[in-house]
């Protein structure tokens, strides 16, 4: 009886395989998505108390490949043969759980503060990571046959689940809504397009030192007419405008009170700290009415 519980078991655990080459192989013929945890076996003490406490014995997770790619300080040729074609390049922090399609694209990361220290956090961190990953993919599927259908409504709604998740944004997502939503009256696609805030707020800065910075208050100010984005984003478009007004002669006041508004509308975030440091640091003595 025991012997057929766990045989009924394995049925459902997470397909395993010694090899990346393996897990391709086996995602092409099963149409399954990857999860690979890149570790150091050799260097990394805590990476590898997840992967034995963790990754090796997790049996709940279904309808995913799991494999591990060991990154060692001092490579083998056996163990480079075992990594062959996965990417290093693309993990920054150790250790990490990277999914893939069958077709060696990447759907989502978790490492860094994302992947807890403890096995517990860890082990439900993994747990929803690969039903994201599932749900991901059966969304790409539905996406592909509401194409094929010329059903826009359909394709559009399931475009937008996809881009509310946690994963990585599938290339060329953003374009096709663009092109099938022009009008985009959610806004969903503009406040997934809003991209790194250190670019935006940087080209703002380049348009008032180059002589544009009306141009830059008339296009950051649509944005914040338009009322799709985030508090955090908004927060982020009044330090822009706060950085345009900081370099165009004459705008002190300006600049202090589009800081200021920053700080007012996200206090807790990122940009509305940084609003609020750099008009007290900027202008300490400037008064804004």
């Amino acid at each position: 009886m025991l012997h057929f519980l766990t045989c009924m078991l394995s049925l459902f655990a997470p397909e395993r395989v010694d090899s990346f080459s393996a897990a391709l192989e086996l995602a092409k013929s099963s149409g399954k998505p990857i999860i690979v945890y890149a570790h150091g076996s050799d260097w990394c003490g805590h990476g590898e108390m997840l992967k034995k406490a963790v990754f090796d014995l997790e049996s709940e997770v279904i309808n995913v490949i799991f494999v591990d790619v060991d990154v060692l300080e001092s490579p083998t040729d056996q163990n480079d043969e075992r990594n062959n074609g996965f990417d290093t390049n693309q993990v920054q922090t150790y250790p990490s759980l990277i999914a893939l399609t069958p077709e060696n694209t990447r759907i989502g990361l978790r490492a860094g503060e994302s992947l807890p220290n403890d096995p517990e956090g860890a082990t439900t961190v993994l747990r929803v990571f690969a039903k994201d990953v599932c749900i991901r993919m059966a969304l790409q599927l539905k996406v592909a046959r509401a194409r094929e259908k010329g059903n826009t409504n359909e394709e559009i709604a399931a475009l937008h689940v996809i881009l509310s998740q946690k994963l990585t944004i599938p290339a060329g997502l953003l374009q096709r809504l663009k092109e099938i939503d022009p009008e985009d009256s959610t806004g969903v696609r503009r406040r997934a397009e809003f991209g790194p805030f250190h670019q935006f707020v940087a080209q703002a800065t380049r348009d008032s030192q180059e002589g544009r910075g009306e141009k830059a208050i008339q296009r950051l100010q649509a944005m914040l007419d338009a009322r799709v984005y985030t508090k955090e984003q908004q927060a982020w478009i009044h330090n822009a405008m706060g950085s345009v007004y900081r370099y165009w002669e004459g705008h002190d006041i300006l600049a202090k009170k589009q800081f200021l508004l920053a700080a007012l509308i996200a206090p807790e975030s990122v940009p509305g700290i940084a609003g609020a440091r750099l008009a007290e640091k900027l202008y300490p003595d400037t008064t804004v009415e």
